[in-house]
């Protein structure tokens, strides 16, 4: 069984991994996209929105990751429906683990799994995020000096 739950692990990191680069390097191709073409007309208002869509979108991708995960303990009958299944996906991927809902005793590991995962993750988002932020202030910088010049 233990073998089973390995093959099932590094199946669903894959997934994960797959599914997070995607929706990452499509974000940064979309705020670089967005950015450059608004970056004159841009406005404080403006830069609010897109630090708030980047949040948003952070947030469905690890939503999206924890729907996987989900699904995969649904489809194994871990949990009686899929919103407990996802409840127990949300708590182990954030670290949050309560511990009002298990996974059977052969399969425990895999909860600890997807919290490792998540941290990874968060943390990788959290570079992006960073990255998209520096970016923002820069065309803020320049944005500023033109109007300073102007």
């Amino acid at each position: 069984m233990v073998k089973y739950e390995v093959i099932s692990a590094l199946v669903l990191i894959v997934a994960s991994v797959v599914l997070h680069g995607m929706g990452l390097g499509a974000l940064m191709r979309y705020a670089n996209w967005r950015w450059t073409a608004l970056a004159e007309k841009a406005s404080f208002v403006w830069d609010i929105r897109a630090v708030t869509e980047i949040f948003l979108y952070m947030i469905l991708l690890h939503f999206a990751e924890c729907c996987v995960w989900a699904e995969f303990y649904r489809w194994k009958g871990f949990f009686r429906d899929f919103e407990s299944s996802l409840y127990f996906s949300i708590t182990s991927y954030s670290t949050l683990g309560y511990g009002d809902l298990l996974l059977p005793k052969w399969w425990r590991v895999l909860g600890s799994t997807e919290a490792i995962l998540g941290i990874l993750t968060f943390g990788w988002s959290t570079a992006v995020l960073v990255t998209l932020t520096a970016r923002l202030n820069a065309i803020r910088l320049a944005r500023l000096q033109n109007e300073v010049q102007g």
